[in-house]
């Protein structure tokens, strides 16, 4: 859309050289913002101008991206402005200095009540995401491709969390509150969805194993993901080990 490559025109595209630590925090804020985008949405496109001029003042956007969605232009509804206005934001977030971009966004959404929640939600994700640096390896992988799994899941959310409960990953209670929403909340559904199976591996981590045998029945990337989750846990708890041994003087085996 003409909108959106005019506007991806003026962001930064070069990721400078930076730490694992630099790059990990990168990948949380943009992966947090990613899975907040469209609570974010709803809840700002009837207030796109003022979050707009707010943004433009702390750098966050530019006066051109500005000027695009003040226009009274019809041809951009308040959902694309207020779109193309998050997606600058998310695109920030994958450059080193994503720490300081995500702090400087919620500030803004400090500025009004209304905003307090999703701010809340966000900071809580943050919380969370740095927490999950030292949880179980499983934690740790799963919270590496929680985004790209919940695309993948959502076309079949039903099945999966049916499948999930049978494998007491879900109860039955979080089974009925997470279908009886689909079709009109998949991405919302699949969210919750991912963030329900986290809380479980964090408390078990043979939950991830029970997790992770449903992926191949739904064919398709998941058969690789699935695999993929495996290698990534192996090597967070080859990764956890050596760190422990560290610090503590003992050997691995």
């Amino acid at each position: 859309h003409k909108f959106y490559s005019e506007m991806s025109s003026s962001q930064d595209q070069h990721l400078m050289e930076v730490d694992q630590q630099t790059m990990a925090s990168c990948n949380q804020s943009h992966s947090i913002f990613l899975d907040s985008k469209a609570d974010l949405i709803d809840l700002l496109k009837e207030s796109c101008l003022d979050m707009a001029t707010k943004l433009m003042e702390v750098d966050l956007i530019t006066d051109q991206l500005y000027d695009k969605i003040s226009t009274k232009d019809l041809v951009y509804s308040e959902y694309e402005r207020t779109r193309a206005m998050l997606q600058t934001i998310y695109s920030k977030l994958k450059t080193p200095r994503a720490a300081s971009i995500m702090e400087n966004f919620i500030k803004v959404l400090r500025m009004e009540q209304l905003w307090h929640a999703i701010a809340d939600l966000i900071e809580q994700k943050l919380r969370e995401a740095e927490a999950d640096q030292h949880k179980f390896p499983a934690a740790i992988a799963l919270n590496k491709c929680r985004s790209t799994l919940a695309d993948n899941i959502q076309g079949s959310l039903v099945f999966f969390a049916n499948r999930a409960e049978s494998l007491n990953i879900l109860t039955a209670a979080e089974k009925q509150k997470i279908t009886d929403a689909s079709g009109q909340h998949d991405v919302l559904c699949t969210l919750k969805l991912m963030d329900v199976v986290g809380n479980q591996i964090a408390k078990d981590e043979n939950v991830f194993d029970r997790f992770v045998s449903i992926l191949p029945e739904l064919g398709g990337p998941l058969i690789a993901m699935a695999k993929d989750l495996r290698e990534k846990k192996s090597t967070n708890s080859t990764s956890t080990s050596t760190s422990t041994s560290t610090s503590t003087g003992t050997e691995t085996c």
